[in-house]
C-alpha cells in the first residue's frame, strides 16, 4: 500500500537530505557505542543527517533506528514491535476504543529521557486501498498519552477517546443477547449499570462483594471482562514468586482479566512497604490462572504522587559511602531500584529498554569484590541475562552476560 511507504518514512524520521554513508565514515566512538548495546544487529544501514549520525538495523527481523551525536551520546532510539507483544494495557485500549481497526505498525521509543509507544492503526474498510492511519501513544505503563487522527477524516467516523459517546442505558434499552451472555457468565452480578460506548455495550456490576466491568459488542461477544479478587484466594506459586521476587512489597488489589475468549490472566498490583506518599505507584505483576509467572510492569515515575524524593538529595551518595564503611560481611539484602546510587541507576536505565526485566536488585559480598550492589538484568521472552556489580558510589565494577 502507498501509505506503508510513507508510514516508514515518517516512523522512521529519516532527513529526505540525509547522506548515506559506508560504516568506514562513521566516527570511531559512535561505533564502539552502538556495537556495544547492539552486539545482535543485522543489515545495518548508515546515514549522516546534520550533524547527526543514523544507523538502520534489523533485530530478529524487527526494524530498529539509532540516532547518535558526533561524539557518540545515543540522541534516540526505535524498535518495531510486533502488535502481538504489546502490553496487555494496550490491547484492551485498542479493542474498547478502536473495534473496527487493524494494526499496522508499533514501535518502542527511546528520546532523550523520554520513553514511549506508538502504535499506527487504519480502519477496516472495504474497497480502501489507502486507509487513513490513525496513531495512539501510550506511556510505558499502558496509559494512553495522545490520539493523532488523519487530517481530512469525518468527525463520524472517529473514535476520539477524548470524545468517546457514552451513555447510560437501562438494561432494557441493551440488546437481549448482550444481557444474556453477561448473566450467562455472571449469574451472582448486581447493581449492573450499562452505558453504550459508541458501538459497544459496556457494564460495571458487584460480585461477591467485588467489583468488575465488562465490555461486549452489539452481537453479544464479550471483548474483556476485569473483575477484583479476593487476596487470600491467590495460589501459593503466585503469592511465593512476589515474596520470592518483591520483598518488602504490600498486596494492594488483585484482578482477574479476561480478553476475549481465549487470553485469561491474573494482575496482581503491589506497592513497596515503605513509600510515604499518599497514592504510591503499582507494580503490576501478571500471572496464569494457575499461577505461572508471566511478566511485570514498573509503575511510570509520573504515575506516584509527589513523596520524599531520596535522589533530590545532593548528599545521598556520600551517605551510602559513610554506609558502606559500616558493612564488612552484609549478608544478602534484596533493595529496590531507587536504593540505588545514581550512576548505577543511570547506567542500567540508558543500557536496558522496555523488554528487560529487573530480576534482581539486592546488598551483597563477594569474595573478589567485597561488599557490592548486585542486579540481575533478565530479557522477556529468552533466557538471555546480564549481571552487574556495582561499588558503593555506583561506579560498575563488572558485568557478565549469560
Amino acid at each position: 500500500m502507498k501509505f506503508k511507504l510513507i508510514l516508514l518514512l515518517s516512523l522512521f524520521c529519516i532527513n529526505v537530505f540525509g547522506q548515506d554513508i559506508p560504516e568506514s565514515k562513521v566516527p570511531a566512538v559512535i561505533l564502539k557505542n552502538f556495537k556495544q548495546k547492539n552486539s545482535k544487529a543485522e543489515d545495518t544501514d548508515w546515514q549522516k543527517t546534520g550533524k547527526t549520525y543514523i544507523a538502520e538495523f534489523y533485530i530478529s527481523d524487527l526494524k530498529n533506528i539509532a540516532e547518535y551525536d558526533k561524539t557518540g551520546v545515543l540522541l534516540m532510539k526505535k524498535k518495531e514491535i510486533n502488535p502481538e507483544n504489546l502490553i496487555t494495557p494496550i490491547k484492551i485500549y485498542v479493542k474498547e476504543n478502536y473495534k473496527s481497526y487493524k494494526y499496522e505498525y508499533a514501535e518502542y521509543i527511546q528520546k532523550d529521557k523520554e520513553k514511549y509507544y506508538s502504535v499506527l492503526i487504519y480502519k477496516k474498510e472495504k474497497k480502501v486501498t489507502d486507509p487513513p492511519i490513525t496513531t495512539l501513544q501510550f506511556s510505558i505503563s499502558g496509559k494512553l498519552r495522545a490520539v493523532f487522527e488523519p487530517e481530512g477524516e469525518e468527525k463520524e467516523n472517529k473514535v476520539n477517546p477524548k470524545t468517546t459517546n457514552t451513555t447510560i442505558l437501562p438494561e432494557s434499552k441493551v440488546p437481549a443477547i448482550v444481557v444474556k451472555n453477561f448473566k450467562r457468565k455472571n449469574s451472582r452480578a448486581t447493581n449492573a449499570i450499562w452505558q453504550k460506548k459508541d458501538y459497544n455495550y459496556f457494564v460495571r456490576f458487584m460480585q461477591s462483594g467485588m467489583k468488575g466491568h465488562a465490555l461486549y459488542d452489539h452481537e453479544g461477544v464479550m471483548l474483556n471482562m476485569i473483575t477484583e479478587m479476593d487476596l487470600k484466594k491467590l495460589t501459593p506459586p503466585m503469592q511465593n514468586y512476589i515474596s520470592e521476587n518483591f520483598k518488602g512489597y504490600k498486596y494492594e488489589i488483585a484482578k482477574y482479566n479476561q480478553i476475549g475468549r481465549k487470553e485469561k490472566f491474573i494482575s496482581v498490583f503491589i506497592y513497596p512497604k515503605k513509600s510515604k506518599v499518599k497514592n504510591p505507584a503499582l507494580t503490576e505483576v501478571q500471572f496464569t490462572t494457575t499461577g505461572r509467572y508471566l511478566t511485570a510492569y514498573e509503575p511510570d515515575i509520573e504515575d506516584e504522587e509527589e513523596g520524599e524524593d531520596i535522589w533530590a538529595d545532593e548528599n545521598f551518595d556520600e551517605k551510602i559511602e559513610k554506609d558502606a564503611d559500616d558493612l564488612k560481611d552484609v549478608e544478602e539484602q534484596n533493595i529496590s531500584k531507587k536504593e540505588l546510587p545514581s550512576p548505577a541507576l543511570d547506567y542500567l536505565n540508558a543500557n536496558f529498554d522496555y523488554d528487560w526485566r529487573w530480576e534482581k536488585i539486592m546488598i551483597r559480598s563477594d569474595n573478589k569484590l567485597g561488599n557490592v550492589y548486585y542486579v540481575l538484568m533478565k530479557k522477556e521472552g529468552n533466557k538471555e541475562r546480564v549481571e552487574h556489580y556495582f561499588d558503593f558510589n555506583g561506579k560498575l565494577l563488572k558485568k557478565l552476560e549469560f
